[in-house]
């Protein structure tokens, strides 16, 4: 369908985007950081005593990691997991887009959260985590 055709070229088109500018990671300091209401720039949340930095690089760390983890996971597991989780697809739309059953796809989702877990299990919930 045309809708699959489409959809497919805009993804080629943003894995090209993200590959050639992967190294390019720009934030403006005055850059709205948390909801609208806050109205909070970058800057001044980074010179807010407020945060917690304990829970903030544990935050990042972890986050880090996810992001590596998903990085790092097979492409074939890896396109299915993107498109139902960050483009939330259903099944029947993935199987379309990808040319692969949609069992496979559930199965190559199934899988793809199994080794992500297996990949942050290091982390632990703190204390602070538990409320």
């Amino acid at each position: 369908s045309i809708k699959t055709w489409i959809f497919t070229i805009a993804k080629n088109l943003c894995l090209d985007y993200l590959k050639m500018n992967k190294r390019r990671k720009y934030v403006s300091f005055e850059a709205s950081v948390g909801n609208e209401k806050d109205n909070i720039t970058l800057i001044q949340q980074l010179r807010s005593d407020v945060m917690d930095p304990v829970y903030e690089s544990e935050r990042k760390e972890f986050g880090d990691a996810v992001s590596k983890a998903i990085r790092h996971l097979p492409d074939v597991y890896k396109d299915v997991f993107i498109l139902h989780f960050f483009c939330a697809m259903k099944y029947p739309e993935i199987a379309e887009i990808t040319g692969i059953p949609e069992g496979t796809c559930k199965f190559k989702v199934h899988q793809a959260v199994k080794l992500l877990g297996n990949a942050v299990k290091k982390f632990k919930p703190t204390a602070s985590d538990d409320v």
